[in-house]
């Protein structure tokens, strides 16, 4: 922001949510008193579309992306969805390096960042964002450093706190009347676009959007947006860092200790009194100390990353370098497949 002065127009937050062709049950109306309440909904287990979109701190949005879990992408998928919505295919129906590099064409299209009027964009630090055709894509700008991707931790994004939660509030209900309307028929993939396209503009409000990079201390900035209370919830399982708790008490700190233990007299105790504290305030926790939970296991954890500006060069050459270790390694795997395989077809 110091640097180079978003207005509130060129400050964009993207961030992905499934809608699925099966709903839990909205609120519906019944008597007063009256225990069992039935709703209508399907019997499977249903199928999960992937919803990617981008707003801006005036609540402009873009529009959206689907990214259906089939592995040709057909256009006729988006057929009844959003205007200018845009749409890809996988077999597993998540977003990957190549569905969200398509999304970085599409959102350049519609933002137009310039050297003049740059574009700040905030998301998550998922492994699809951190691709280097999508770090292209922010270099090849003819105006130069025109878009600047920062990454934010997951959850705590303007879309992710206030737009998507009220989206998927008013999506949630529109299957079930389309169950209940068409008796017998279920509900598929490709007429998700088609409620979509009536759901999203009622939960991704104006309104809604800037109350969202209000919440987060987005825009207008505010960094004490966060206060004590707010991370009161999580004192139980706020744990140390591994490595803090295996270091020993230094011997400078051991010292001064044992000195003080023998100048200073021990004081009786006394069943009365109540214990002091630093701020002069009691507080039960003197009294009982609240249990934490334990230390975390090391093992099978995902590297957690910091939120950084992935175009600068420090940032870019360490996830340049992690990639390339991780294709280096996917291809031995391959190669030992096929030599695995190559063996049991000769014996």
């Amino acid at each position: 922001m110091d640097k180079y002065k978003f207005s509130p127009s060129r400050i964009w937050n993207t961030d992905e949510t499934g809608v699925s062709t099966v709903t839990k049950p909205s609120k519906i109306v019944a008597a007063k008193g009256k225990r069992n309440i039935g709703a209508v909904t399907s019997g499977e287990r249903g199928t999960n579309v992937t919803l990617i979109t981008a707003v801006s701190a005036i609540g402009n949005t873009i529009p959206p992306m689907f990214v259906f879990p089939r592995k040709k992408f057909k256009p006729y998928f988006i057929s009844n969805g959003p205007a200018e919505c845009i749409g890809a295919g996988n077999a597993s129906g998540w977003v990957t390096d190549l569905e969200f590099y398509d999304f970085m064409k599409h959102f350049v299209k519609h933002t137009s960042p310039t050297k003049q009027s740059p574009v700040l964009l905030l998301l998550d630090n998922h492994s699809s964002h951190l691709s280097i055709e999508t770090r292209r894509i922010c270099k090849e700008q003819r105006s130069g450093n025109a878009l600047i991707p920062s990454t934010l931790h997951p959850q705590t994004s303007a879309t992710g706190r206030v737009s998507l939660p009220a989206f998927q509030e008013e999506f949630g209900f529109r299957p079930g009347c389309m169950v209940r309307n068409n008796p017998g028929q279920t509900i598929s993939i490709y007429e998700i676009p088609k409620i979509v396209a009536t759901a999203l503009p009622l939960g991704a409000t104006s309104s809604n959007i800037i109350n969202g990079f209000s919440k987060t201390g987005i825009y207008p900035y505010n960094p004490d947006i966060f206060c004590d209370t707010d991370f009161a919830p999580s004192y139980m399982t706020n744990r140390p860092v591994p490595e803090s708790i295996s270091q020993p008490p230094s011997t400078e700190n051991n010292s001064i200790s044992a000195s003080t233990s023998q100048t200073i007299a021990p004081e009786t105790p006394d069943d009365n009194a109540i214990p002091s504290t630093s701020t002069g305030v009691f507080s039960p926790e003197s009294l009982r100390p609240l249990s934490k939970a334990g230390p975390r296991k090391t093992q099978n954890q995902r590297k957690k990353r910091a939120c950084a500006i992935l175009t600068d060069t420090p940032e870019k050459e360490a996830l340049a370098e992690e990639q390339s270790k991780r294709k280096m390694k996917s291809s031995g795997k391959v190669d030992k497949k096929k030599k695995e395989a190559a063996k049991k077809a000769i014996l």
